[in-house]
């Protein structure tokens, strides 16, 4: 199993994250007997994704920032490990 060259934990999985440009959202909003507002069928419009990244499920080190590489990774490949822990030194 691959484990983070940062915090040396094993890694059964990543967790991928993106920031998106803008994200345009919009709700129902209707009025309870309280006076307060109720919102509820959000509905999200994807603008655009700007930054994504794998990172370490454990330390949230940003590990990779394509999916193959990640891919290969996860999948016990020893090229992609000994090239993250060659990044990790260097840092």
């Amino acid at each position: 199993m691959p484990f983070c060259p940062y915090c040396k934990k094993e890694i059964d999985h990543l967790v991928y994250r993106e920031v998106w440009s803008y994200a345009n959202v919009s709700f129902t909003a209707t009025s309870s007997s309280s006076d307060t507002i109720e919102y509820s069928d959000m509905e999200v419009e994807d603008c655009g994704v700007e930054e994504s990244w794998f990172e370490c499920p454990h330390c949230r080190k940003e590990l990779f920032s394509d999916e193959e590489t990640a891919a290969k990774f996860l999948n016990g490949d020893v090229e992609a490990q000994l090239k993250l822990m060659g990044e990790a030194e260097k840092s």
